[in-house]
Parts: structure tokens; C-alpha cells; sequence
């Protein structure tokens, strides 16, 4: 179990001892590693090279990449330094250009994600650029070489930064992958086994993690990394299992425009088609679609947070999405598209643009068997959004939303249309019950294509039974502020059903009164204070969940 070093400040032909460590990921290419055996690089360093794991560990003696000495975490980035001194020219209006014989997907101002033009003309402002015939042209007000300098002008130069063929029991610990024309990191080929903590992913052109879909990878860790600035999506998994994404934070991801990309789709993490036994929680997404500078390049496709698309489970394989937050993306918080069999629990889903929750298909594929439970919903332009836009026959069927709050929305608080009403053509078997949508108002469902409903009697009537909702305001601590636990007074403490679960969104004991509550936040006791019971008490202004059909 050998530990080989390198450094960047180290003379060419060392033999990655502490002593004369390798100076390049040249060298860690060509080696031959035995399991057990560590490769740790010098913090404060930078590599412009991709790194190609030549070997496999075993199980319980993986192969560690990690980190040694001070400072910042290594990098290791598919970007060049344009160099300084490099007679970058004049043209002109602030634009300047440089010879750059590769085109580049992603330049960097001193670390500074820069925002591509489509042609010259559009090179006005700070961080703009774009390239043509070798040449890439830049804005700065002054010359590039001192107004960056930290390091410089950084233009992508290679496909992939991390690549792993084929190569199992592998850690990955404290690195940045950074600056590419497509992959930070790209499993390809049969895998099993592979982990990555304290890691960040980013800069990446089309997608900062992905793994190889035409091949079998298993029991992959992504834990405590975190994703940024990617040009498609930030973390995807394709046809894998047991992958578990762990305390994940992905920012600003799905910011390039399409036209320019090659793709109009884009968001945070992604679980795709035949996915089964997959787990995402913990993770916080945020701003996905939206650039540093509030630019946001498709409206439409890109910025979904968390997004299940296409994804045939079976029961007892479901992949899990539980305890996460999403928040400021331009489209859908959670989106469950066209898929089986998948649990959300204990999430927040605020101040998304679009929909807090999506769910629904817009081809020949069916949504179905899918759990929403104890979701918090607030602050988007609609709290549930569930659709079947191909008319699909039987296209909604059995999905069970119970324990939601869905309050303080724009539009309204919840849709379900298109199957989604139980029409038993295009969907049935739809089971919504112990939910918050918070006080009447005028058209806060919409149930069936444009048929609202004002009062949840008209609601319950067209569902033909009791919803036994909450129809009150949940009582947030501070939801001005985020803050969505519940008040001593919440009507929903204690208003939900037993769905099994017995954890909340903070960590917290389920259920801690006489049943669950509802939303994302079991009710505490604060500094010994007696908890108080939802109940009606003159002054407070609510009604009772219902028990029974009027």
C-alpha cells in the first residue's frame, strides 16, 4: 500500500516518492497501482492535463486520490492559461483578441465563468467572449495580461478532465475538476464501486458528472461535492443503480444556450431512464438556468432542480428523493417526468420559478406508482403542477400525493389535469389526501384542464370523497426568511396520515404527537415549552382538517 506524491514545483523525472514526486498527471497516466496504494497531489497546485485512472483497487482496498500539504484543493482543469505576454491585440471597443488554435466552449476571467457570444459584434461587456478561425476575442478595458492576473484568461482546451474506463473501488477526495469542452468527470465503461467526496465539479461545457450510458455502473458515491456552472446539467446518471448522491449542492448549472451547446435541456442532478435503487438526498439546488449575471438562457427547457425523466422502476426498486431543497431555478424545484415508482419525501421546494412540483409526461410514456409525501411547496408560480400533455390514454395512473404543503404560491396552490383528475381514460387511481393548500381562494386548484375549483367542497365533489385537507395556513415560523417549520399553533401538526416514514426533513422523530404532520417539518418542543395540538381556538381564524364528507 504505497503513497506517491505530486507537485506541481517538482523537478521532471521524479519517482513519486515524498522525496521527488512526479511533477505531472503524466505520470500518474503511466503508472501501475496496486490496491490499497494512494496518489495525493499538492494543494495550492494546478494541473492542465486529463486524468486517466490506469488501475483498480479491491473492496476494502480501493485506490485513493486525494490531497497533501496546504492551502487550497488541488485542481486539475481542461482549461489553458492564455499566457501572459501572449500579444493579445487590440481591436478596438475594448475587444481584444488572442491565437487560440482549439475551440473553447467555456473561458474563464480569472476564474470568472465567461458568457459566449455569438458573434464579435455582441463582445460589450465584462466577460464576454467568443472565438472564430483560431481566434479567440475577449472584453477587458484594459489589456488582459494585468487586468487578469489570478491566473489569467483560461480558455477550454480538453473534452474531459476525469476519465475513468472501466476501472472499479476508487476514492476520490478534496479535488477540483474544472474548465472543459464537455465532461468534468465522465465514467465510461463497466464500474463499480467508485467514490467522490469533497469534490467539485465544474465549468463544464455539457455536463460536470456523467456516467456512460450504454455501460453497467453500480454503487457509485457522490457525497459532500459540489457541482457549479455547468453547461448542460450538473450531475446525471443514466440505466445505473445504487448510485447514492449525498449532500450534494449543485449552483448555476444548465447555463449555456442551447443553440451554442447542443442542448436545449438542462438541471442539477438527473436520474434518467432505466435507473432503479438510486437514492438523492440531502442535496440543496439552486439558480440552475441562471448565469452569474441573471442572464437566463432557456426559459423553457433549462433550470429544472432535481429530475427524474423517464425512469421505468418496478416496486421494491425505487429510486428515493428525500430531504433535499431546491430553490430560485428557473423551471421545476422536483420534476418527476414520465416515471415509476419513485418516492419524494421531505423536501422544500421554494421560490422556483415554474412549479415547485412537476409531475406528468408529455410522450406515449405513463406516470405511475409514484409517492409524494410531506412535501413543503412555497413561493413558486404553481405549488403542484400534474399533467399529461400527450393525452395519453391511462397516462396518470396511481400516484399518491399525502402530507404536502402547498401554500403561498402565485398561481394558484395545486393543478391536476389530464388524467390526473381520475378520468379513467387518460388516468385513474390518483389519490390525494392530508394535504395543505392553505385558505380558500378563487381558483386555487385547477382540476381538469381549465375547470378551477374555488372552495374545497367543489374540489372533494369532483374527487368524489373527502380530501380530509388542511384548510387553513400552515403557519410557518418565517417563510419570508425560509424558514418552514411550523408555529405551536399550526393547523397541521398532527393532521397527517401514517405513510411509514420516520424521519423529517431536520432529522427530527416522526411522529412526535398522536400522527404525523404535514409538510416537511415535525413539530418541536422549544426549550421545554408544552407542545401545543392542532385544534380550533377562538382568535386563530382556521378550520379543522376534515374527517368526513359534508
Amino acid at each position: 500500500m504505497a503513497i506517491y506524491y505530486v507537485d506541481t514545483n517538482a523537478a521532471p523525472g521524479g519517482d513519486g516518492s515524498s522525496a521527488t514526486p512526479w511533477d505531472t498527471i503524466a505520470d500518474v497516466n503511466a503508472a501501475s497501482f496496486s490496491a490499497g496504494d494512494s496518489v495525493l497531489f499538492n494543494k495550492g497546485c494546478t494541473w492542465r492535463e486529463t486524468l486517466t485512472v490506469p488501475s483498480s483497487g479491491t473492496s476494502g482496498h480501493p485506490i485513493t486520490f486525494g490531497a497533501y500539504g496546504s492551502g487550497t484543493d488541488p485542481v486539475i482543469t481542461g482549461a489553458d492559461l492564455i499566457t501572459p505576454g501572449a500579444s493579445w491585440s487590440d481591436e478596438g471597443g475594448n475587444v481584444w483578441s488572442a491565437t487560440v488554435t482549439t475551440q473553447p466552449e467555456v473561458v474563464t476571467f480569472d476564474g470568472h465563468y465567461g458568457y459566449i457570444q455569438a458573434a464579435v459584434e455582441s463582445v460589450d461587456s465584462e466577460y464576454d467572449w467568443y472565438w472564430a478561425l483560431n481566434v479567440l476575442y475577449i472584453y477587458s478595458t484594459s489589456d488582459p495580461d494585468t487586468a487578469y492576473i489570478s491566473p489569467g484568461i483560461e480558455s477550454a482546451n480538453r473534452w474531459v478532465v476525469l476519465h475513468i474506463i472501466g476501472k472499479s473501488y476508487l476514492v476520490f477526495d478534496g479535488i477540483t475538476f474544472s474548465t472543459n469542452n464537455e465532461f468534468a468527470v465522465f465514467l465510461e465503461g463497466n464500474q463499480s464501486n467508485n467514490s467522490f467526496t469533497n469534490c467539485i465539479f465544474e465549468n463544464s461545457s455539457n455536463q460536470n458528472f456523467y456516467g456512460d450510458m450504454n455501460a453497467t455502473q453500480s454503487d457509485i458515491l457522490i457525497e459532500d461535492c459540489i457541482s457549479r456552472r455547468s453547461g448542460n446539467y450538473g450531475i446525471v446518471l443514466r440505466n445505473h443503480s445504487n448510485w447514492i448522491i449525498r449532500r450534494t449542492t449543485s449552483y448555476r448549472d444548465a447555463i449555456i444556450a442551447g443553440a451554442i451547446s447542443g442542448s436545449i435541456w438542462g438541471c442539477g442532478i438527473m436520474v434518467h431512464e432505466t435507473a432503479m435503487n438510486n437514492l438523492v438526498e440531502y442535496c440543496e439546488v439552486s439558480y440552475s438556468g441562471i448565469r452569474d449575471d441573471g442572464y437566463q438562457p432557456d426559459t423553457v427547457n433549462k433550470g429544472y432542480g432535481i429530475w427524474a425523466d423517464t425512469v421505468p422502476a418496478t416496486s421494491g426498486n425505487e429510486n428515493i428523493f428525500r430531504y433535499n431543497k431546491t430553490h430560485h431555478n428557473t423551471t421545476s424545484g422536483l420534476f418527476a417526468e414520465k416515471t415509476y415508482y419513485s418516492l419524494w419525501y421531505y423536501n422544500l421546494s421554494y421560490s422556483n420559478e415554474s412549479y415547485g412540483l412537476r409531475v406528468g409526461t408529455d410522450s406515449a410514456d405513463t406516470v405511475e406508482n409514484n409517492g409524494f409525501y410531506n412535501n413543503t411547496l412555497y413561493g413558486n408560480d404553481v405549488g403542484v403542477f400534474c399533467y399529461n400533455d400527450a393525452g395519453t390514454d391511462d397516462g396518470a395512473i396511481n400516484n399518491t400525493f399525502k402530507n404536502n404543503i402547498a401554500v403561498g404560491n402565485t398561481t394558484r396552490q395545486a393543478t391536476f389535469k389530464d388524467g390526473f383528475h381520475n378520468d379513467g381514460t387518460d388516468g385513474s387511481g390518483n389519490v390525494y389526501l392530508n394535504n395543505c393548500l392553505g385558505a380558500e381562494s378563487s381558483n386555487f386548484i385547477e382540476w381538469d384542464e381549465g375547470v378551477y375549483k374555488s372552495t374545497y367542497d367543489d374540489w372533494e365533489t369532483a374527487y368524489g370523497g373527502t380530501t380530509n385537507s388542511v384548510e387553513a395556513d400552515p403557519l410557518f415560523v418565517d417563510a419570508a426568511n425560509d424558514n418552514f417549520s411550523l408555529q405551536p399553533t399550526s393547523p397541521c401538526i398532527n393532521g397527517g396520515i401514517d405513510v411509514g416514514l420516520t424521519q423529517d426533513y431536520a432529522g427530527n422523530v416522526v411522529p412526535r404527537g398522536s400522527s404525523p404532520d404535514i409538510g416537511a417539518y415535525e413539530f418541536q418542543i422549544v426549550c421545554g415549552a408544552k407542545r401545543h395540538f392542532a385544534k380550533k381556538k377562538a382568535g386563530f381564524g382556521y378550520k379543522r382538517r376534515r374527517k368526513y364528507r359534508r
